[in-house]
């Protein structure tokens, strides 16, 4: 192919900052002729970049260096982060303060929607990782502002179940064994046998007593004391791995359990610089305020926070 000089121009180069040249666009733009339904000039000063200053031919180029602070002593450019949320997956409940158990094991309160956190499980003698909300849960309890506290059961987990509608859902006989022979026996184990006399004595009756005439269920909530919080999933599992009236599959599901606790809505309240020892002691900050035992820090179990 011919070198075609008529093809390039040798008009004076003129430097734009990336504003100017959008500024001389938007006038090329809205020129009285571009409003005549002519848009030569703004075209060929968009396609490339020649334009006409003063009666002389000239082209731009953008200089995007010109708008750049590298130069400055002082940029003044301040990088924070912060946690605004937190998941952690343990054995046992690592929550400092009371919290507000759910009477029973709640029916339709459940971790239903993804988290982007896969879990192991057995299915078919092989481990594989599934969404955590593939699991059947549930909302165990809540405390601080929005916190809430749920046991997922990754024995129950199978294909078939998975794809189902509610996969995350424990059927009526599944939360009646786990409460009534794991949560309200550790109630009587803990507090004593008054305490958990003030407790449904079933999932049923509490089932009929939380029946509301307008349909649905209004299931009640108590409080569980501080001190006795950090051993109440050991006592349950405990509990659950010497019952030997149970069967051997109930036993199996029932006791391994494992604890999510999820800290939400707390956006901007521990702002830091993203150095290690800032970030470590403000998440320990974190931690804290939010009433989750700052030792597990120290473990080996999973936690995950959102920056």
């Amino acid at each position: 192919m011919r070198y075609n000089p008529d093809l390039y121009s040798t008009a004076p180069i003129q430097g734009h900052s990336l504003r100017e040249w959008v500024e001389r666009a938007y006038l090329l733009y809205t020129n009285p002729d571009a409003q005549n339904g002519s848009f030569d000039d703004f075209i060929r000063f968009a396609l490339c970049s020649q334009y006409v200053e003063n009666n002389a031919e000239m082209r731009a180029y953008i200089d995007a260096a010109q708008n750049s602070c590298v130069n400055l002593p002082n940029p003044g450019i301040e990088v924070l982060r912060d946690y605004d949320s937190l998941i952690g997956i343990c054995d046992d409940i690592h929550v400092t303060t009371d919290i507000n158990m759910h009477s029973v094991p709640h029916a339709n309160h459940a971790l239903k929607t993804s988290v982007h956190i896969k879990h192991p499980v057995v299915d078919d003698g092989a481990q594989t990782f599934v969404n955590l909300h593939r699991i059947p849960n549930f909302s165990f309890a809540t405390f601080g502002t929005r916190h809430e506290l749920f046991f997922f059961f990754p024995r129950l987990y199978d294909k078939g179940r998975a794809r189902g509608i509610k996969p995350w859902k424990l059927t009526d006989t599944e939360r009646s064994l786990f409460y009534e022979h794991g949560i309200r026996p550790a109630i009587a184990s803990l507090l004593g046998q008054e305490a958990a006399d003030e407790w449904p004595t079933s999932v049923a009756n509490e089932q009929f007593r939380a029946h509301r005439s307008s349909g649905g269920y209004g299931y009640g909530t108590k409080l569980f004391p501080s001190y006795a919080v950090s051993r109440l999933a050991e006592v349950i599992r405990n509990l659950l791995i010497g019952n030997l009236d149970l069967e051997d599959g109930d036993r199996d599901w029932a006791a391994h359990f494992f604890v999510l606790h999820d800290i939400k809505g707390v956006k901007t309240v521990s702002r830091h610089q993203p150095f290690p020892e800032e970030a470590h002691a403000s998440l320990v900050d974190f931690l804290t305020q939010n009433h989750i035992d700052s030792e597990i820090l120290n473990e080996n179990d999973g936690w995950n926070t959102g920056t």
